[in-house]
């Protein structure tokens, strides 16, 4: 009986474990480590819109892997400019004003989440 129970509680607590992992990529900025959600879904179907800056709007896309480069070579013919990498995964990209999103479903994206005051690299003037 004891053994079934520590066999039980092991296959639980790995379960959860790889669940967490899985579900979860860390995102190392430099006021620390975020968890975005897997939100693809949400951001193609949200049509409020962008905060455009000089014809374009500014996201973390986060991919379940690092694209390859013809990967991120047909997204950039798509108008997509990939910014800088973040690790894991993540990449800050700019993209023009009438990007159809619909687009990064073929593209193994994970997450889009917008740049906050508290993201960004250098500090507005005040």
């Amino acid at each position: 009986m004891k053994k079934i129970l520590l066999t039980t509680f092991i296959s639980v607590i790995c379960v959860s474990s790889w669940s967490q992992t899985s579900s979860s990529i860390p995102v190392k900025l430099k006021n620390g480590t975020q968890f975005y959600a897997n939100n693809i879904s949400e951001f193609i179907e949200d049509n409020s819109q962008e905060e455009i800056i000089e014809g374009n709007f500014y996201k973390f896309v986060q991919f379940n892997a690092i694209p390859s480069q013809e990967a991120k070579n047909e997204l950039i013919a798509l108008g997509l400019i990939f910014l800088e990498y973040i690790p894991e995964n993540t990449y800050l990209v700019s993209f023009p004003s009438n990007f159809d999103k619909t687009n990064l479903l073929s593209y193994n994206v994970r997450s889009i989440q917008s740049i906050t005051n508290n993201d960004r690299i250098t500090q507005l003037a005040t």
